[in-house]
Order: structure tokens, then C-alpha cells, then sequence
């Protein structure tokens, strides 16, 4: 009888023994997976009569994956529509988006070129910030209260140029967009009296 008692005690240790291990390796996969960081990738969908569209893969609202958005399109010309969600766009007889609450991105050229004339990368609930101006020869600096930049910053950023006259008085103008502590995220480069500008993430 006690050969049989300590018979069970040594199975149900076993057993327990085994059921931790597996549940604490089952927890570390899981916290490596959440702690998983996807490199950014952006991938062709279709050409159409209006604009070249892609899928940016794995996209996570970071200075890193905005950078390599930026990155990508200061190197590919033309009008550019770019999906985070490759199911919510519809291609028949143009195009059609389907899920508005998707995040997407959209770069409008002059032509099959570089010059951009209109980018829109906040097309949810957008939050309107206040800058601090301080103009110079040539250039204006705006001051936000951020730290890391964001794409409801960035598309006041890009409005906010859009909407100022002073780019039109000059053949080139920028304007810099620095964080609350003054370090430089972002520059707008205009050209030819504000018709067309290039955009660097820093």
C-alpha cells in the first residue's frame, strides 16, 4: 500500500512539474511574440489610370515606420496611394476604398515626378496643434509641445505649409517643424513660389 501511495506521489509530481514547464514556456513564446517589433515593408498592388498603390506592411505609427514611408516615396515617382490594409481596397473600374477606418497614406505629383503638390497621411479623427512661429530668411521654424512625432502631428505640419502665404513670395522656402525640445523631426522644401515641395523625415 505505501509502495503504491508514494507510486502516485511521484506521478502527480510528475505531472504538475510538466504542466509548469510547459506553461512557462507557452508564456515566454507568447511575451516574445508581443514584444515582436516587424520590419517595415511596403509592397506593390496595382497601377491604375490615376495612381500607383501599395500595401505598407506591418505598419506601426512610429517615427521609424514614418521615416521608411518617406524614404519610399522621396524614390518613387508619380501619384501614390498607400494601403495598411491591403483588404480595404477594391479594384474594379478604377478603384474603390472600402474601409475608411484603415490608415492610408496619399502623395499627389506633378506628373511622373517627385515634385509633391499635396500629401495627406491622417485621414481618421485629426487633432488640430498650435505652433510656435519664428520666421527667418527664407525659412520658417515651428515649435509643437510632442516629442516623438506622429501623423496627426505631421499632417498639421503639411497643412500648415500648404495653407501659409509666405512660400509664395520666394523661387524656394521651408519651413521646420521641431519638437518641445527643439530638436528638428521634419523639413518642407518648396520651390518655383510654392507650386511643388520635397519633405525629409529626420
Amino acid at each position: 500500500m505505501k509502495i503504491r501511495i508514494n507510486y502516485y506521489l511521484i506521478i502527480l509530481l510528475f505531472s504538475v512539474s510538466f504542466t509548469f514547464c510547459t506553461d512557462n514556456k507557452s508564456n515566454q513564446e507568447n511575451k516574445k511574440n508581443n514584444n515582436k517589433v516587424f520590419s517595415p515593408e511596403i509592397i506593390h498592388l496595382k497601377n491604375t489610370y490615376y495612381s500607383k498603390f501599395y500595401f505598407f506592411k506591418n505598419f506601426q505609427e512610429n517615427e521609424t515606420n514614418i521615416k521608411f514611408l518617406f524614404d519610399f516615396i522621396n524614390k518613387n515617382n508619380g501619384h501614390l496611394d498607400i494601403v495598411s490594409d491591403e483588404n480595404s481596397i477594391r479594384f474594379e473600374d478604377g478603384y474603390s476604398v472600402d474601409d475608411f477606418n484603415s490608415i492610408r497614406f496619399a502623395f499627389a505629383r506633378d506628373g511622373e515626378t517627385l515634385h509633391n503638390t499635396y500629401i495627406r497621411v491622417n485621414f481618421l479623427n485629426s487633432e488640430k496643434i498650435n505652433f510656435q512661429e519664428k520666421h527667418e530668411k527664407g525659412k520658417a521654424k515651428l515649435f509643437a509641445n510632442f516629442n516623438i512625432l506622429n501623423l496627426n502631428i505631421l499632417q498639421n505640419f503639411l497643412d500648415y505649409a500648404k495653407e501659409n502665404e509666405l512660400k509664395k513670395s520666394q523661387e524656394t522656402y521651408n519651413y521646420e517643424l521641431y519638437n518641445k525640445d527643439k530638436i528638428k523631426k521634419a523639413v518642407l522644401y518648396y520651390h518655383n513660389f510654392g507650386k511643388w515641395f520635397e519633405i525629409d523625415i529626420l
